[in-house]
């Protein structure tokens, strides 16, 4: 009997070392398995492994805080395998796993040692049961991952290294692989009942890349992912199974066991909460939903979604769902959605959605919307809007629009903030601000502000650009602009330099037209006029009175300047005065059109004169008739009007 245990023995280890070789050859040659030839004298190691990378056709991933890439090494290579380089170079400290054509580099200085106690077969299972202990110690390796991937079964070891593995549904041959974090894997092929042989080869299957632990290391994650299922992603790292379907009460209750957390499945039902590497298809979770990585296609959870990875697809959550990578989907939850990186698709949040790049699409809430970066399409925000990057679409808010970079576009709210350049159209219920150049229009319902403005904008209160204006501005009580260059219409206009038209009570340019007129004329003895703007256009301020006192005028006017020579200029203007005579009764306005010339002594005073067409309206009898009465006048069908030729006559000072 003994002598066929033997017999049998030998047979397997010569049929599966066949089966092993066939395998590999079949496959191919590995991507570290390709003899090179390098001789190198006093290179950076970093520099040596990018050559590697060429001559391997591959990339490496590996944390650059463990390999020292300014290490200064010294190599001769001839066909020798780009494994055995690294060997060399790494000094045997590290591990290698390969996934399509990149090679990751997993530090294990340490290596383990299988003790095996029995295995048996035992009511259609297959149990192993044994001890973990380092090669060179011996001690125990405490909370090691002793697991079968295909089967998705595992077991942990305790305190002194022990553990306990039952395999359902198992093979013929079965590999077990025990993996811990500093510990390179340990690979072992068991046939039925007797233990084969250590297995130096590498498993099969699939490797991610990057950082798998962000899920685990959330406040969320920390308090419902157990610590068997953190314990076998600290050693298992980023080797990743797939099967088609998981079924879970909990985190720790799961047809996957504690290596749910390394499994892609294409549907998963998590009667309260479950856990899983990933999603190709469908996941439905009655309370929530944790990801390590990726989730595709469709996933919803009662109360929340958490996924490390990338979303792609339709996301639902009753309170919210948290991306802790990039999306290209469409999001809705009563609560909020937070994606870490880029978002491509549609969002709609009850209380609020924050992404942490680009944004492409849109976004609906009724609360706040925050993107940190770049954004292009639609958002809709209850309370405010606030983008860090570059916005290009539609922004509308019933509050607070913040962008704190340039805008292309349209927006819309009480108030309305751009950090850089604008382009495009913006509406504020109470003002428009922004630090840096507009372009388009600006409409506020009390104040519109930039550095520098180009296009229209209208404000009941005010219009604002510390630099340059240009084009259009309309405001109910003042326009600033330390240059302006366009049409402006408010009370008061104010700036260093105007050109252009410039209608106001006030035109006050410190490099415009400053003059006041004292003249008099044929109907009031005399006539105070204060005229400022520019020459294309200016305003003018206007009282009079006659001698006697017993009336007086108060107008205003416009008018323009046009040099002759350097001392003789034209200026028409026109002008409208009510005149008033004891009583407000009444209408009666005096309009005219004066036609002056003006000699200019020196810089502080000129000599005006010239006539003046007169349009009197009045729908008041008794004290005005004096008025109509006195000047030789052209007839008019309506006896309100009366019209004459009249003149004036005075002193302009500078």
């Amino acid at each position: 009997m003994e002598q066929s245990k033997k017999l049998l023995l030998k047979f397997s280890m010569v049929l599966l070392t066949a089966l092993t070789l066939l395998g590999t050859t079949s496959s191919g040659q590995s991507l570290l398995g390709k003899n090179i030839f390098l001789k190198l004298d006093n290179q950076k190691l970093e520099n040596v492994l990018q050559l590697l990378e060429e001559r391997g056709g591959f990339k490496f991933s590996f944390n650059s805080n463990i390999i020292p890439l300014d290490s200064i090494v010294n190599l001769y290579a001839e066909n020798v395998s780009i494994g055995e380089v690294l060997d060399r170079l790494l000094k045997n400290q590290f591990e290698y796993q390969e996934t399509h054509n990149f090679v990751i580099l997993r530090y294990a200085p340490l290596e383990s040692t299988l003790l095996l106690e029995e295995s048996f077969n035992y009511s259609n299972q297959f149990v192993i049961k044994g001890q973990i202990v380092d090669k060179n110690t011996h001690n125990p390796v405490v909370s090691a991952s002793v697991y079968e991937k295909n089967l998705l079964q595992s077991a942990i070891t305790d305190q002194d290294g022990f553990f306990t593995l039952r395999l359902k549904n198992f093979p013929r041959t079965i590999r077990i692989t025990v993996s811990k974090e500093n510990y390179k894997d340990l690979n072992t092929l068991f046939l039925s009942e007797v233990i084969v042989r250590p297995e130096q080869g590498k498993i099969s299957g699939d490797y991610l890349l990057g950082d798998l632990s962000k899920v685990e290391k959330t406040r969320v994650g920390r308090m419902l992912v157990t610590s068997k299922q953190r314990i076998q992603s600290l050693n298992i790292g980023s080797f990743i199974a797939q099967a088609p379907v998981q079924l879970s009460l909990s985190p720790g209750l799961s047809s996957h066991g504690s290596l749910s957390g390394q499994v892609i499945n294409k549907f998963s039902f998590n009667a309260t909460g479950g856990y899983s590497a990933g999603v190709e298809g469908m996941e439905v979770g009655l309370l929530f939903n944790i990801t390590k990585q990726d989730a595709e296609w469709f996933q919803f959870g009662g109360a929340f979604n958490l996924v490390g990875g990338k979303v792609r697809g339709l996301q639902v959550a009753g309170l919210y769902n948290n991306v802790l990578d990039s999306a290209k989907a469409t999001q809705v939850t009563l609560g909020y959605n937070r994606v870490t990186g880029s978002f491509n698709g549609f969002q709609v949040g009850g209380l609020y959605n924050n992404i942490g790049d680009g944004f492409i699409g849109v976004q609906v809430s009724l609360g706040h919307n925050r993107i940190q970066g770049y954004f292009n399409g639609l958002q809709m925000g209850g309370l405010s809007n606030h983008i860090k990057g570059d916005f290009e679409g539609v922004q509308l808010s019933l509050g607070y629009n913040n962008i704190s970079n340039s805008f292309n576009g349209f927006q819309s709210g009480t108030f309305n903030y751009t950090g850089n350049n604008v382009k495009g159209v913006k509406l504020a219920m109470l003002g428009n601000y922004n630090s840096g150049h507009t372009q388009g229009v600006e409409l506020a319902g009390i104040s519109n502000y930039s550095k520098t403005f180009k296009g229209l904008r209208i404000s009941l209160l005010g219009n604002f650009s510390s630099h340059k204006a240009e084009g259009v501005q309309i405001a109910g009580v003042f326009n600033y602009a330390k240059e302006f260059k366009g049409f402006q219409f408010g009370l008061i206009n104010i700036a260093d330099t105007a050109s252009g038209y410039n209608i106001g009570l006030f035109n006050l340019f410190r490099k415009g037209y400053h003059k006041v007129g004292l003249t008099s004329n044929e109907t009031i003895d005399l006539n105070l006029a204060i005229k400022t703007g520019n020459e294309k256009l200016y305003t003018m301020l206007m009282a009079g009175m006659n001698r006697n006192g017993k009336l007086q005028a108060f107008g205003l006017g416009f008018g323009k300047e046009m040099n002759i020579n350097k001392q003789l200029y034209f200026n028409p203007e026109i002008s409208s005065r009510y005149l008033y005579r004891r009583e407000w009764k009444g209408t009666n306005l005096l309009n005219r059109v004066d036609l002056k010339l003006n000699y200019e002594f020196n810089k502080w005073i000129a000599l005006t004169a010239g006539p003046a067409l007169n349009i009197f309206y009045s729908n008041q009898i008794g004290n005005y008739t004096y008025i109509r009465d006195r000047h030789i006048s052209f007839n008019s069908s309506d006896q309100r009007f009366k019209g004459w030729i009249g003149w004036d006559l005075g002193l302009i000072f500078f």
